[in-house]
């Protein structure tokens, strides 16, 4: 009881006129807000934490997934037939993939890369897989908007996916386009091919990996990625990324300036 006439004295309230009942009220309301506020910082903590670790289980991923074994023996396979029959050829086939490897090193620690930086490893991949396999991929550009971030390889996979299951290069007019604007609210990319297409319904079971980058893009950016698919018309997907200050590359470029 002396405790609580000192906690009563601390907020003073005078007890004989408002009364017991109303004083210790008080106490009980100020500490449920306390533990409430308690508890909901704790909680958001935890989500923090969450997500952050599920972020990084899911760039480890599909880090490893980029540089793998089998990638690299095809493409030192390619080297070797490639000097066989043009060392000139040769020589850009290993000058492409020392700077395609290097870039992957470099940007093996970054949580996110210039939308410029992934367009250039992606254009770095295109081309490797053209002189590997001996095939053209029309892959055009139609970039209105660069001033953004993106986690590294993350349209790139999207892009991979077109040139191995779309199956672009066997039409006439077959094409993988690359597009970029921005609207009030939103940057909006756009990657979409007039391939074969597949069903959406079964793409956790095509594309591991797709559905790995959409969760990055989400939880890094806070985006919306839409996937929509027809059978023999192809495939369209849709990012949209949210225009905030931390998303935009002149916002951080200012503040190191």
């Amino acid at each position: 009881m002396e405790l609580f006439f000192q906690i009563a004295d601390i907020l003073k309230v005078e007890t004989y006129g408002v009364g017991l009942f109303y004083a210790f009220s008080i106490v009980i309301l100020y500490i449920s807000i306390y533990v409430y506020f308690i508890f909901s910082n704790v909680k958001r903590a935890l989500k923090s934490y969450e997500y952050e670790k599920e972020l990084k289980e899911l760039e480890s991923e599909v880090l490893m997934k980029q540089i793998n074994p089998h990638f690299l023996f095809n493409c030192l396979n390619a080297v070797q037939n490639i000097y066989h029959e043009n060392l000139e050829q040769g020589d850009n086939f290993l000058n492409l993939l020392s700077k395609y490897l290097r870039n992957h090193v470099s940007h093996f620690r970054k949580p996110l890369i210039s939308f410029e930086e992934e367009l250039d490893g992606i254009d770095g991949f295109v081309r490797l897989e053209e002189m590997k396999c001996s095939i053209h991929y029309n892959v055009e550009y139609d970039v209105e908007f660069m001033d953004f971030y993106v986690p590294p390889f993350s349209l790139q996979v999207f892009v991979e996916n077109s040139i191995k299951y779309a199956r672009t290069e066997s039409k006439e007019d077959g094409e993988i386009v690359i597009s970029t604007r921005s609207s009030n609210e939103n940057i909006i990319v756009i990657i979409k091919d007039n391939g074969v297409g597949f069903d959406p319904k079964a793409i956790k079971n095509l594309s591991c990996g797709m559905m790995n980058v959409k969760r990055r893009l989400e939880l890094s950016l806070s985006a919306k990625v839409l996937i929509n698919s027809v059978i023999g018309t192809g495939t369209t997907i849709t990012i949209l990324i949210p225009i905030t200050e931390t998303n935009l590359l002149s916002f951080k470029e200012g503040l190191k300036g």
